[in-house]
């Protein structure tokens, strides 16, 4: 059979350490979290540069046919 242990009294010290391991797991979850923001938005950015790019190119390739038509008139 087990004895009964009693309870210590609160210590300060254990409090505060239990109350900074709270906080330093909550932000650790909160870094993980902007992570995975972060490298949704790197790759949005990528789509997006990859994107303007084709849209500049396909501009260039316009003005070229359209130059190359008022020149043919």
């Amino acid at each position: 059979m087990l004895r009964h242990v009693s309870t210590p009294p609160s210590d300060p010290i254990a409090n505060e350490l239990q109350a900074l391991r709270i906080s330093l797991e909550t932000l650790s979850q909160r870094v993980g979290e902007l992570a995975k923001d972060n490298k949704l938005l790197r790759e949005q950015l990528a789509q997006s540069q990859t994107a303007r790019t084709d849209l500049v190119a396909q501009a260039e390739h316009l003005m070229h046919q359209l130059a190359q038509s008022q020149g043919k008139s």
